[in-house]
């Protein structure tokens, strides 16, 4: 276990005592074999029901719940947990705790961009906004009755802390009408205001800063793989990939532009470990064995950097990237028993 001394002590030892009661009520590796093993929705529901996520669910019917109405809970657990975690952080923190949890207000804009330009309504994408705050479901609701996605971008950026990274999403809307195009901008501008984010926290907590950096290497990685099984030629990717990973921008557009294929790419890449993800791809054509992988090492990276930490920063960051590995672990295994996603892939997610 590692400590930081008495200042640490006493800066973070309220943090650390309400985020290590945070971290009981997580799930256990035996509830989260016996939710990925399930058959059926009710088998992970009982499962759910013994655990954190009982009061979310019973606010929904309990065990009589409808499967439409299952996410709703769960973004609910997860805004009440992020939530909290951002009012215990010591107050010099707060600002870099929000950056982190940033992910999902993130999530929720991105959702709202995608319906609006597709003419798909609030009540079709509600179930997946997490949080009750600018960015949550009653604020996307009203932000979506806009006339345009631009005019929703455009509200958007009223008194945001994200106001640059969204002024960068309007403009590339603007230039090209390409609702994907103007979501890739504002991935890239988030991963940008992380790699700055790694610097600070650096400063306060180096195993923290690392695990950063390396979530900007998966987001460029993803992005490199994805354009590389389309074919798309290497002077298009110019400008794509975010600053502040461990692979620098210039290196990994050389080994995208060396590379005849994705084979050869993922060679060149060796961050991460992607033998066996390679070997279900080439089985299933599923872009998402990838994915899945290099979010179990990073998951298992900060396990092993972060997690044994007391009376630090890294101390109560942990818990957001062990809660965000949660919702999506319980949210795969429950898109499994409904449609169906190949076993090895969610084997992937939950031993790597």
């Amino acid at each position: 276990m590692r400590s930081y001394g008495l200042s640490s002590a006493l800066k973070y030892s309220y943090s650390n005592a309400r985020v290590k009661a945070m971290r009981s009520r997580l799930l256990t590796n035996e509830q989260m074999r016996q939710i990925f093993d399930a058959k059926d929705e009710s088998t992970i529901l009982s499962v759910l029901m013994q655990t954190d996520y009982r009061q979310d669910l019973e606010e929904y019917g309990g065990m009589s719940i409808k499967s439409q109405l299952v996410d709703f809970a769960l973004s609910n657990n997860i805004a009440r947990n992020m939530e909290l975690l951002n009012r215990v952080a010591p107050k010099e923190d707060k600002e870099m705790m929000r950056s982190i949890t940033g992910s999902f207000e993130i999530s929720n804009i991105k959702l709202a961009m995608h319906a609006k330009a597709r003419n798909i309504p609030f009540e079709s994408i509600s179930r997946y906004i997490v949080g009750t705050g600018q960015y949550g479901k009653e604020n996307i609701k009203q932000l979506m009755q806009e006339n345009t996605v631009e005019m929703m971008i455009s509200r958007f950026m009223i008194n945001s802390p994200y106001a640059s990274m969204l002024q960068e999403t309007l403009d590339e809307y603007r230039r090209s009408s390409n609702i994907a195009t103007a979501v890739y901008a504002m991935e890239r501008a988030y991963y940008n205001m992380l790699a700055s984010l790694s610097v600070e926290v650096a400063k306060h907590d180096a195993n923290v800063a690392q695990v950063i950096k390396h979530s900007i290497d998966m987001h460029n990685i993803i992005l490199a793989f994805r354009a590389k099984e389309r074919s798309i030629k290497a002077e298009e990717m110019s400008g794509v990939f975010a600053n502040g990973g461990s692979i620098a921008q210039a290196k990994l557009l050389d080994a995208y532009n060396s590379a005849a294929n994705l084979e050869n790419l993922i060679n060149s890449t060796n961050l991460f470990e992607m033998g066996k993800a390679y070997d279900i791809y080439k089985n299933t054509g599923q872009m998402l064995a990838f994915e899945m992988s290099m979010r179990r090492q990073l998951f298992n990276a900060a396990t092993t950097s972060v997690a044994h930490e007391v009376f630090s920063f890294g101390s109560i960051a942990y818990y957001a990237y062990v809660k965000e590995m949660e919702a999506l672990s319980i949210r795969s295994a429950l898109k499994n028993v409904e449609y169906g996603i190949d076993r090895e892939i969610l084997e992937l997610l939950f031993s790597g």
